[in-house]
């Protein structure tokens, strides 16, 4: 008789897009797609479309603690992933009730909203995810929260030097999602104990990404989570994103979901 492959548990803890956009729920149709189970704790609710965020209600922590732990009691997790977070208070007890899980934690972290939304000030948004980052397996800065983490005061560094400075104060590995410095094409920089790799694609032209950096950190986090290397998971979550914003709906807006 063929025992079926248990399905891989991933705990999502990030906000709420009512647009179904970015967020929670775009880690859960990224899992769903990768064949993997999206449980939640929600951080946050947002009133947002794909052109603004009107309004973001923090759950208190006690709520979010307690959505983790029912999902702890019944479910073997496999992964994790931190999305975003608008409460700094919610640090220190999240780091205690994670500290313990060998399983890939990986750390998006979501200093405001392609709309200019801000969901923390710049020292809370710094304190909050180098905190974290002490129980984490990856983070997935894009360049300007990874500017604004590593606080150098250069302002002609290049990306690599950034991600130098970040690395050695962080001490974990970093990936620096790399769409805005070339028009053509996207360059991620990985960033261990191993050195720096580059992960060179070509750029899409399309106005369905909303959400890719979220799903890009789900996909990566299913994918440490399935016991690939952290090189070949960004390039299977690289190659995931490419497929899906090929794939995407045309819901008739200018800025849709990438899946």
């Amino acid at each position: 008789m063929m025992i079926k492959k248990k399905t891989l548990v991933i705990l999502s803890i990030a906000g709420s897009d009512n647009s179904s956009g970015a967020g929670i729920q775009a880690d859960i149709k990224t899992s769903r797609s990768l064949n993997a189970y999206c449980t939640t704790s929600l951080t946050c609710i947002t009133s947002q479309n794909s052109q603004k965020v009107s309004k973001v209600f923090s759950i208190p922590t006690y709520v979010v603690l307690s959505q983790i732990e029912t999902i702890k009691e019944e479910y073997n997790i496999d992964g994790v992933k931190i999305g975003l977070l608008t409460d700094s208070k919610l640090v220190t007890p999240l780091k205690k009730i994670l500290a313990f899980m060998k399983v890939p934690i990986v750390i998006d972290p979501i200093y405001k909203s392609t709309s200019g939304k801000k969901f923390m000030n710049k020292k809370d948004f710094i304190d909050t995810y180098f905190s974290l980052s002490k129980i984490a397996s990856f983070l997935t800065p894009n360049l300007n929260e990874a500017k604004l983490l590593s606080n150098s005061q250069n302002k002609n560094f290049s990306k690599k030097e950034i991600l130098s400075v970040l690395f050695n104060k962080l001490k974990t590995p970093i990936i620096l999602t790399g769409g805005e410095d070339n028009k053509n094409y996207s360059n991620d920089i990985l960033i261990s104990k191993e050195g720096i790799k580059e992960f060179k694609s070509k750029k899409i032209k399309s106005n369905k990404t909303h959400g890719s950096g979220c799903s890009f950190s789900t996909a990566v986090t299913i994918f440490l989570a399935n016991g690939e290397t952290i090189e070949n998971s960004i390039r299977l979550a690289k190659s995931f994103i490419k497929k899906t914003i090929l794939s995407s709906p045309n819901l008739g807006i200018d800025y849709g979901p990438v899946c």
